[in-house]
């Protein structure tokens, strides 16, 4: 089980808040990394199909259902071994950064295992959300890379730290991890 990380964003005007609701949040309002840094359709391949071993992996792929989405780059390919070398080609671009699988691409792009869950909005311009294990840092500087301005405070309380950050106006997104500071009442409970 992941430990839950508390995490809360502030924007800092009303448009920055309604341009993330509408770009980076699902229907219900749910902030979907998926939609800040989408995870490349090889690797969401690789993942509906992951088996075991990667040649059971290329042989699930080989099977794949015929009205079933398949990278582009994929299309065409018959041979066990065509198939195998595309794909090793494929997860050397740039956007899968040598990554193999969902978890290992998920950690590196987006910081933390799983996409944001349990999320809500506190008001007009507060959003919470809770993560697995560790902040997402790499969607919080895409956001502001994208124009998105906001303060960010997270917590891990199980492990005792927290991270706080700001974006600037040039979209660059600043951030220090702490240890939390407990009173000694709190610690003696």
């Amino acid at each position: 089980m992941a430990n839950d990380v508390s995490c809360m964003i502030q924007f800092y005007t009303d448009k920055d808040a309604e341009r993330f609701k509408k770009e980076f949040c699902n229907k219900d309002e749910d902030l979907d990394f998926n939609k800040v840094v989408p995870i490349p359709d090889v690797i969401k391949l690789l993942t509906d199909k992951s088996v075991g071993t990667y040649d059971e992996t290329i042989k699930a792929i080989l099977k794949y259902p015929k009205n079933a989405p398949i990278p582009n780059e994929l299309m065409g390919f018959v041979d066990l071994i065509e198939i195998q070398d595309k794909l090793k080609e494929l997860l050397d671009k740039d956007e899968c950064g040598g990554c193999t699988d969902w978890y290992e691409w998920n950690c590196q792009h987006w910081g933390t295992k799983w996409n944001a869950y349990e999320g809500y909005w506190d008001d007009e311009d507060t959003y919470r959300f809770s993560t697995a294990w560790s902040a997402p840092i790499p969607i919080l500087e895409a956001l502001a890379e994208k124009g998105i301005g906001f303060s960010f405070y997270a917590e891990e309380g199980g492990m005792g730290w927290k991270v706080e950050g700001e974006t600037d106006n040039d979209g660059y997104f600043s951030y220090e991890e702490s240890d939390l500071e407990y009173d000694d009442d709190e610690e003696d409970e």
